[in-house]
């Protein structure tokens, strides 16, 4: 009977060894590729994929440490455009539920950032083109991504 417990200990204690070197190998790799660590967002226009770039982050890893990158200004990314119609509706869908979330619009044709709520995720009809981007908070941390749809 003894020899049983020593068994299901030796066990559970080795299952328990194995999680914490997952989580560390896990944070290794996420510290080495920071980019993976981070969040993913998933953007369509009436189901039609957008192109997604990432402008900066700050992440706070489970082991400890930080790695930071400036949100570059929208002017100095290169973004890929996508062609869109008016009144198309946009849908943005996290790869983790942020705690909070900001969606912001340029208007045509300037890079003044405005505002907008998540019930106005609509493309407008006026030809241009449009730089979004998008701010979430999350345990971790926060990322800020752009799209730039053309109409």
């Amino acid at each position: 009977m003894r020899r049983k417990v020593l068994k299901l200990i030796l066990v559970i204690a080795m299952i328990i060894l194995a999680g914490f070197a997952a989580v560390a190998v896990k944070d290794l790799m996420d510290r080495r590729s920071p980019y993976y660590a981070i969040p993913q967002i998933s953007v369509t226009a009436d189901s039609e994929p957008v192109a997604v770039t990432v402008a900066g982050y700050e992440w706070e890893f489970m082991l400890g440490g930080s790695i930071k990158r400036e949100v570059s200004p929208a002017t100095s990314i290169q973004l890929r455009p996508t062609n869109m119609s008016g009144g198309e509706q946009l849908g943005i869908d996290f790869s983790v539920e942020p705690v909070s979330a900001t969606i912001s619009r340029t208007r045509s044709y300037t890079y003044e950032f405005s505002e907008i709520g998540e019930k106005d995720l609509t493309i407008p009809y006026e030809s241009g083109g449009y730089i979004y981007e998008v701010s979430a908070e999350f345990a971790s941390g926060s990322a800020t991504w752009y799209f730039y749809i053309i109409v």
